[in-house]
């Protein structure tokens, strides 16, 4: 089921935190590794996220956070901290293409 929900908190030392969802569904536990798949290491309490929320014996977890609005976080909160992105170096591409180019070429003579 896909839902919208704030965040009613999160607690980096616990590595998880709740979701109230709207329309008086109750809340739903989030893992803050289902949160840094979306590119966060830590966001606000009062954020507004669209998320994918599974259910499994009357318990609700957040299994994807589809999006990220901090327009709605509580005053007074951090803010929200995105994880780095990573990126392989262009020089290790090439080393690994012109091995390919080598195996290519000795496979033909």
């Amino acid at each position: 089921m896909i839902a919208s929900g704030r965040v009613s908190w999160l607690k980096l030392d616990k590595k998880f935190g709740f979701v109230e969802l709207e329309g008086g569904v109750g809340d739903a536990f989030l893992r803050v590794s289902v949160l840094k798949a979306a590119g966060y290491v830590t966001i606000p309490a009062g954020t507004t996220i669209p998320v994918r929320v599974e259910t499994q014996a009357d318990r609700r977890r957040v299994v994807e956070v589809l999006s990220v609005d901090t327009s709605t976080a509580l005053a007074g909160e951090p803010v929200p901290i995105k994880q780095k992105t990573s990126s392989v170096p262009s020089a290790r591409l090439g080393g690994i293409k012109g091995r390919c180019a080598r195996e290519t070429l000795q496979g033909e003579e």
